[in-house]
């Protein structure tokens, strides 16, 4: 639904009422112009703007984008903290987090979106926590198994200090677990061992075999699979997880009890073995509880945003519910789509260039601001959530995410395999692949193909519909040779994958997939760092990453529309004006209209209109507009003229006889 302008229905038969249907309060005929009464003319647009208001605090799904910011920051970082064993990655996410985090706190200016900026910065450091909460738990214990190595044919009577430092044990043929010495401690749970013994019985034992809950007080013990006399190996129990309570001191006290019960010699320091668990299934134990941990930590941190949506609602605030003013413009929200159009829908064409270059300030406030720009332009946001009109069309996107993780996964794998010991070269290395690859690949096919083909819209009066950017066959070959070389950089790292890594091939790319991790996070952070040449008006304007364009174009807007209604007032103002309603009738066609194609505008009651050429002007609520700038700035700048600026707006509006324009912002 198109946003209400005060005042305005369209008229029977027009192209407006054609096009979009009854909607309230828009009225595209000449008589707004020309021939209404003055009382018509300049109606109160606050009163309209209340009711606007009202209708946007409305909880719905509008809401969704800015208030899971915080939910994705959270993940942002607490994912990499939890289930990457690079460190490097981990910290990159939490500068990410907190760069992003700062920004919105420092220049959010309504205190709905306050609440939402503190939000994303508690989050941050909470997500970082939680992440170090589950690694400690269970991933360093994983990598400790992982690091630990494993000897084959020891003896029960060896000395266990000899293996202090083992992960896996496997004895000597004939080794069997004595189920008939076996004890139960009973501690909340009840704790098992059984000496661990060769054929011959004996009455030295160093080497335990344990388990919970699988054994009587004394005897029958089942832990293991310990009755099958062919299983001879185990897992070495230890305390590598400083979270998981430690069942060592109670295995510790059932074996005192075994061995002063059944008179057995044991060491100060024995070995506690899970009887029957390979290292495969250990390591899956662990795996598996990280993950699952992971996953149910970023599940129930989806609740904050109904959380905090339900507070807002109970102090009689919302995000969207402000009236416009000088620093809120939420008559940009209407343009805002994510993903994809349920309903079909047609846009100004000015969208277009401001999404390509891009256009970074457009309500006001940050982090809505933000949210759309990042739905946009990052590398695998966009691949789903982009503008259903951005020029960049979504196979694109997904063809350039492909060749990138395929190009920098495969590298670093090889790289891994080749050099193992070199943790920091593979590092450097991913980070320089991704910023050079992210960059070029996008550039090229954005600045060199893409730019160049939208310029065929550039008659139209909207986009959407039957007005779609056609595919160039240079196009559609850059993406094809995008996708050939990185099978080609996959093929070709393969063979030194094979040859220099011990387990299968896909063993070793999953021990590499933080390599996704890093382009996922490095993409937010080269977008919040970069610093950026401005277009149009702004060219040769250098800004530092996205806030730092955010800033530079709220300056420039704000004053500029300031100026303007200094000069005429607010009445102009109202919602999307010349953007999207305020064109002449016919203009709204989801077609491409003829450069020399004439139009007629009427009122309702058949009085003659004025006669202008489709292309030239643009009919708004008050006034003419005309671009001033060939290809349509950052934000939309249009002329207004100055005749119609005079003290006595009843007067009808002459376009010919004007001469002088002034600019103004929409």
């Amino acid at each position: 639904m198109l946003p209400q302008l005060g005042g305005w229905t369209p008229s029977p038969g027009s192209s407006a009422a054609k096009t979009y249907g009854s909607v309230p309060g828009l009225r595209t005929s000449a008589d707004a112009l020309t021939s209404a009464p003055s009382s018509q003319k300049h109606i109160s647009l606050e009163s309209t703007e209340a009711e606007d208001a009202k209708q946007r605090a409305r909880p719905s799904w509008k809401d969704l984008p800015a208030l899971l910011i915080p939910w994705l920051m959270y993940c942002m970082v607490m994912l990499p903290a939890a289930l990457m064993q690079n460190g490097v990655l981990s910290v990159i996410a939490v500068a990410t987090g907190l760069l992003m985090a700062g920004g919105f706190v420092l220049l959010s200016r309504g205190l709905p979106w306050r609440v939402v900026a503190v939000s994303c910065l508690m989050l941050t450091g909470i997500g970082y926590f939680m992440g170090r909460y589950d690694q400690a738990k269970y991933l360093y214990p994983y990598s400790v198994y992982q690091r630990s190595p494993s000897f084959l044919d020891v003896l029960p009577s060896s000395a266990p200090g000899a293996y202090q430092d083992a992960g896996y044990v496997a004895f000597s043929k004939g080794s069997r677990v004595d189920t008939t010495r076996s004890i139960g401690f009973v501690s909340g749970s009840t704790y098992c061992v059984a000496p661990i013994v060769s054929s011959v019985q004996v009455r030295d034992a160093g080497f335990w075999a344990v388990g919970v809950d699988c054994c009587g007080r004394e005897g029958r013990f089942r832990c293991g699979d310990a009755l099958n006399r062919t299983v001879r190996s185990g897992i070495v129990v230890n305390d590598a997880s400083p979270i998981l309570a430690s069942e060592l001191p109670q295995y510790m006290n059932a074996a005192k009890m075994a061995a002063q019960t059944y008179g057995i010699n044991m060491p100060l320091n024995p070995m506690f073995i899970r009887w029957n668990t390979s290292v495969e299934d250990n390591a899956a134990w662990y795996w598996d509880g990280a993950v699952s941990f992971a996953l149910i930590a970023s599940l129930s941190f989806l609740l904050v945003a109904p959380m905090v949506l339900g507070v807002m609602r109970a102090a009689g605030v919302s995000l969207f519910g402000e009236k416009a003013g000088a620093h809120w413009h939420p008559e940009k929200l209407e343009l805002m789509a994510f993903g994809f159009d349920l309903v079909p829908r047609v846009y100004p064409k000015y969208l277009q260039p401001d999404l390509l270059y891009p256009r970074s300030f457009w309500t006001g406030e940050i982090i809505q601001d933000y949210v759309f720009h990042i739905a946009n332009k990052h590398v695998f946001l966009s691949c789903i959530f982009c503008h259903p009109v951005h020029p960049y069309y979504k196979w694109e996107r997904v063809a350039v995410a492909v060749s990138i993780s395929t190009a920098v996964l495969f590298t670093t794998t090889a790289l891994t395999a080749w050099l193992p010991e070199e943790a920091a070269l593979r590092t450097a290395f991913v980070i320089g692949a991704v910023t050079v690859l992210r960059n070029c690949m996008q550039l090229l096919l954005v600045n060199w193909v893409i730019e160049e083909s939208a310029k065929e819209l550039e008659e139209c009066y909207v986009v959407g519909g039957k007005n779609v950017r056609q595919v160039t066959a240079r196009e559609g070959g850059i993406v094809a040779a995008y996708l050939v070389a990185a099978a080609v950089v996959a093929l070709g790292c393969i063979p030194v994958i094979q040859a220099h890594w011990s387990s299968s091939l896909t063993s070793a790319l999953s021990a590499n997939l933080d390599t996704i991790g890093f382009i996922f996070i490095l993409d937010v952070l080269l977008d919040l760092t970069t610093p950026y040449i401005g277009h149009d008006i702004f060219e040769g304007d250098w800004t530092l990453g996205f806030f730092g364009r955010w800033q530079r174009e709220r300056d420039d807007f704000e004053a500029a529309k300031k100026e303007l209604e200094d000069r005429i007032g607010n009445r102009l103002w109202s919602s999307v004006g010349a953007e999207l309603l305020g064109l002449g009738a016919g203009a709204l066609k989801a077609e491409v209209p003829r450069a020399k194609q004439m139009k007629t505008f009427q009122d309702e009651r058949g009085q003659r209109g004025q006669t202008a050429k489709v292309g030239d002007r643009f009919l708004a609520p008050q006034g003419r507009f005309t671009p001033t700038t060939e290809k349509a700035p950052l934000f939309s700048q249009f002329a207004v003229p100055a005749g119609f600026l005079g003290t006595d707006p009843s007067q009808p509006f002459q376009a010919e006889a004007q001469q002088t324009w002034y600019t103004g912002i929409i």
